[in-house]
């Protein structure tokens, strides 16, 4: 999913002092995660409280983790935010019934927790990663002067 996102005049004449492409992608990296991390992370954990049965040792809550994607693209940077281990009972034998919950089954309904949350919070997103996206840009020109 690709938005547009406005608001970056100043930080677009930032990113020309900084000649080094690496070093832009590096502040956005920090500043995606921390907006992924603050709006999203958080919420998804808090739902996936609820959800855990109280009773059951299966806690999803605790494998929730936001991670950087891959791209072939080396100018784009990708965040992810899920459940470590995916579906896998090898890889999370504690959390892999997460996607029974939150896709359902043929016996079960879903109970989404991620979806919902993403969703309704695309707009926060953005302008926490606008607002981190500025203080990433101006520490990589202190350190790239000094």
């Amino acid at each position: 999913m690709a938005n547009e996102i406005h608001g970056l005049e100043e930080a677009r004449a930032k990113m020309r002092q900084l000649a080094n492409s690496r070093k832009i992608k590096n502040a956005c990296t920090r500043a995606s995660r921390k907006a992924m991390n603050e709006v999203i992370k958080k919420p998804v954990k808090e739902k996936a409280k609820t959800i855990d049965d109280p009773k059951s040792p299966y806690k999803i809550w605790k494998f929730v983790a936001t991670k950087a994607g891959k791209s072939r693209d080396r100018n784009k940077v990708l965040m992810r935010v899920g459940v470590r281990g995916g579906g896998s009972p090898q890889k999370n034998p504690l959390g892999y019934h997460w996607r029974f919950v939150e896709l359902g089954t043929s016996h079960h309904r879903a109970k989404p927790f991620l979806r919902p949350i993403f969703y309704n919070k695309q707009q926060e997103l953005t302008q926490e990663f606008i607002k981190n996206f500025k203080k990433e840009l101006d520490k990589e020109i202190d350190r790239a002067r000094g």
